[in-house]
């Protein structure tokens, strides 16, 4: 049988849909072979330890107690909620609209100045200039020299 097959059924090597045949060349394989016969070394450490697991035993008991709590819940999702105060239902997120709606109308208000007016071009790109300073608007791009000169 070829490696790479061998491989892939290396996990496999206790179930019952192989004969003893194919589980007879698979071992053989894996003692000739390093590598598989390391992917069977951890296989068997980590199926050693999933048996430990599995063969732990439940208290006495304890799956009805679990099986009768889980009915339980079940009974009690089924029932409808019943709310001390049905006003709280309505009350938070009616404050929290109105909060929303308040904060637009404020925004809408302080925004009306903005919308009436109608800056010129200038204005918005010279906006953020101080008092003091010089542009020049060329259609070629300054040297090294006159930005060096400017900066100082």
């Amino acid at each position: 049988m070829d490696h790479s097959k061998i491989q892939k059924m290396l996990l496999l090597l206790d179930s019952p849909d192989f004969s003893e045949e194919v589980r007879r060349e698979i071992t053989m394989h894996a003692r000739g072979c390093r590598e598989c016969s390391e992917v069977l070394a951890r296989w068997a450490c980590i199926h050693g330890m999933l048996t430990i697991v599995a063969s732990v035993q439940a208290p006495h008991g304890m799956e009805e107690k679990i099986m009768r709590r889980l009915e339980g819940l079940e009974i009690r999702a089924k029932e409808p909620s019943s709310v001390s105060r049905p006003w709280e239902q309505w009350l938070f997120p009616t404050i929290g609209y109105a909060f929303a709606l308040l904060f637009m109308v404020v925004a809408i208000a302080h925004w009306e100045p903005y919308l009436n007016a109608n800056p010129s071009t200038e204005e918005v790109l010279l906006s953020n200039i101080p008092q003091g300073g010089q542009i020049f608007f060329t259609k070629e791009p300054p040297s090294i020299n006159q930005l060096l000169v400017q900066q100082s």
